[in-house]
């Protein structure tokens, strides 16, 4: 059992059904509305309208420094769907020949550092914002949300250090996790602003009711010695592994109905500062300055579920052959109880209870936004991912700058992505009345290169109509709002 072969076809069976990472571009924007909230619950306080409802926004992303396809891009694989095949990469480097049209190389990147693999599906549906006064926003949410990662894979299972590394040669590699999980999201969202002498202060907070449909995960808990053995079989000692899973998809496949098989908690909160403009000039604000916390929060899963333990201190053999005969996921009993028994001489052994907790893929974020008139605006944005022991679908970091144009009825952004310390990447958003649409992987569908994921998300929302052409919405509802004179006690 090759394990750069398990984890290839994890990476590609995903690439083309993974929806965005964060879409930083969109919810940074003062007419983004109740969508921003996901990024910072308090970044409503400078949304210049009224109400706000998003009928549907649906994003997908996928990313990986394992694996990729060469030299193409998405519109070239979309155009060769019909006749669309793929080459071995390893394979083709040993005996290279012309590739016919439609092929593609399936490769894998060189040199040992930690490897991740990463996506995430969402759709929210009937959302609403309304701005009670000047000082309150209140609103509730519908989300629908699906996301998959290990942001740590041990360097040792890159594919051509493993595939080069000799029979019989133990190595250790460290804890590492990955997790996958689906759920929905019911949710209330509130906002409280203050006025200061200089601005304003906004805090925020997203209550959230969340309801579990599947999951599975799989963690090696602190160090694990490995052997690689002939046959594509695999030999290891000290293994302290859990592994989880829900069976309702896996027992019903054929006749799959979506069924919830937990329910938790979340929250999501934030803090944001507006320095609001002293001068004459025509604009909303100086700069304002946010903190958030994300997606805080738990699943239990008590229906459907199995939680499996497998702990020795004696060298063990992971043979694949016993696994030939098993074909698709009803197959995944019969592959657990096999695992059990080459590991602890007992089929059942391993199971641990009917129960288990994932965690949300949590992360804090700093965002900061400079005004530099009413149509042009930077912004800078940090996600840093939290690390669990539990199991968790981590989310990936990214650290973004973001210039954009703003009016009422138009928008347009080119935010500059770093993604996990160590990929760049361009992307593009466009604003048009109430649909927007982008991405944070521009490269993915313009030019032709490595392709190791993608991004696309979209929005359907509907506010106040009005006719500004002339001057942005936003800068006439701040100075309005800025035409009361304070008085100061001394």
């Amino acid at each position: 059992m090759k394990i750069p072969f398990l984890l290839t076809g994890l990476l590609f069976l995903t690439f083309f059904d993974g929806w965005g990472q964060q879409q930083i571009s969109w919810r940074t924007d003062n007419y983004a509305g109740v969508n921003s909230i996901f990024i910072n619950p308090a970044a409503v306080s400078t949304y210049p309208l009224k109400w706000d409802l998003n009928i549907v926004e649906a994003g997908q992303f996928f990313d990986n420094n394992y694996a990729f396809l060469h030299n193409t891009n998405l519109p070239e694989l979309y155009k060769n769907r019909e006749n669309l095949e793929f080459v071995f990469g390893p394979d083709y480097k040993k005996e290279p020949s012309p590739l016919a049209s439609g092929t593609v190389i399936a490769d894998f990147y060189e040199g040992e550092k930690k490897r991740y693999a990463a996506g995430s599906t969402f759709v929210t549906g009937p959302s609403f914002l309304l701005n009670i006064g000047e000082n309150h926003f209140a609103g509730f949410f519908t989300r629908a949300r699906f996301a998959f990662g290990s942001q740590d894979i041990p360097a040792p299972f890159s594919y051509y250090p493993y595939d080069a590394r000799r029979f019989f040669e133990p190595f250790s590699i460290d804890r590492f996790q990955g997790s996958a999980m689906a759920w929905a999201e019911y949710g209330l969202t509130y906002t409280y602003k203050k006025s200061t002498a200089t601005g304003f202060l906004s805090m925020g907070a997203n209550l959230k009711l969340l309801r579990g449909y599947e999951a599975a995960f799989f963690q090696i808990n602190g160090d694990f010695e490995f052997t690689k053995l002939p046959g594509d079989s695999i030999s290891g000692s000290l293994a302290d592994i859990a592994f989880g899973f829900t069976n309702s998809a896996i027992d019903n496949y054929e006749n799959f109905k979506p069924q919830v098989n937990g329910s938790g908690f979340g929250i999501d909160a934030g803090l944001m500062y507006v320095f609001e403009n002293q001068s004459n000039t025509n604009k909303p604000y100086e700069f304002k300055i946010g903190f958030s916390l994300l997606d805080i929060g738990s699943i239990r899963f008590s229906e459907n579920a199995e939680k499996h333990i497998l702990q020795t201190r004696n060298a063990v053999i992971v043979a694949s052959d016993d696994y030939k005969s098993l074909t698709g996921t009803e197959s995944l009993d019969d592959a657990v109880k096999i695992f059990s028994r080459q590991i602890l001489q007992d089929s059942l052994a391993s199971k641990a209870g009917n129960n288990f907790t994932m965690w949300l893929p949590g992360a804090l974020s700093l965002q900061g936004d400079y005004a530099f008139n009413s149509f042009f605006f930077v912004n800078a944005a940090v996600i840093q991912r939290l690390a669990y022991k539990a199991p968790s679908p981590e989310t990936g970091n990214l650290l973004a700058l973001t210039p954009r144009f703003e009016h009422r009825w138009f928008g347009a952004s080119l935010p500059l992505i770093l993604y996990n310390w160590q990929d760049f990447r361009m992307g593009a958003t466009v604003r048009l009345g109430y649909l927007v649409v982008g991405t944070e992987n521009l490269g993915s569908f313009v030019s032709r290169s490595n392709l190791t994921g993608a991004d696309f998300f979209f929005a359907l929302k509907f506010n106040p109509f009005g006719l500004n052409f002339g001057d942005s919405y936003a800068s006439k509802n701040f100075k309005r709002k800025r035409g009361k004179v304070k008085c100061y006690k001394f």
